[in-house]
C-alpha cells in the first residue's frame, strides 16, 4: 500500500466531478455544460506564458459548453506551486477549479484583444477571488 503524502490524498475523477458540481452551482454557472479531464502535466502548456499550468478551461460561449483540463495529480510537485509546502492536494486543485470557473464568469466581459498587461491583471484577479472563495483569504 502506498504511503499517504503529507499533502493528503490525491484527487480522482469522482472528486473533480463532485467539486465541479458544487462550484458550478455556487457560482451560478448552472446553464453551462462543463466537463473535466485529467491529463498529463506536459499537455497543459500555456504557449503565451511559456509555463505548464495546473488547469485550463476551453469553452464555446454561444453554446455554454466548456471543458476544464487538470494536470494529473501524480505529475504535480506541490513545491512548484505558489502554495506553501503544507498545502493539501485537494486544496490546490479546488482553488484551480474555482479559478477556471471564474474565467467562464468573465467570458462575456473579456475582450479578446486585451493587452498582455490586461491579461495578467485578469489572471491576478481570478486567482485572488478563487483563493478568497476556497480559502477565505488571499494568502496561503
Amino acid at each position: 500500500m502506498e504511503k499517504e503524502s503529507p499533502n493528503g490524498p490525491k484527487p480522482n475523477s469522482a472528486w473533480f466531478a463532485k467539486k465541479l458540481a458544487h462550484w458550478q452551482d455556487r457560482l451560478g454557472l448552472g446553464g453551462w455544460l462543463i466537463g473535466h479531464k485529467i491529463v498529463r502535466g506536459k499537455k497543459i502548456y500555456d504557449e503565451e506564458r511559456k509555463i505548464t499550468t495546473l488547469g485550463r478551461v476551453t469553452h464555446h460561449y454561444p453554446s455554454a459548453q466548456a471543458v476544464i483540463e487538470f494536470m494529473r495529480p501524480d505529475d504535480l510537485e506541490v513545491e512548484d506551486w505558489i502554495f506553501n509546502y503544507s498545502a493539501k492536494y485537494e486544496t490546490i486543485y479546488e482553488v484551480a477549479l474555482v479559478h477556471e470557473l471564474l474565467h467562464l464568469l468573465f467570458v462575456p466581459i473579456v475582450d479578446l484583444d486585451w493587452s498582455e498587461g490586461m491579461k495578467a491583471d485578469e489572471e491576478r484577479i481570478v486567482e485572488t477571488v478563487a483563493r478568497v472563495l476556497v480559502l477565505g483569504r488571499v494568502g496561503n
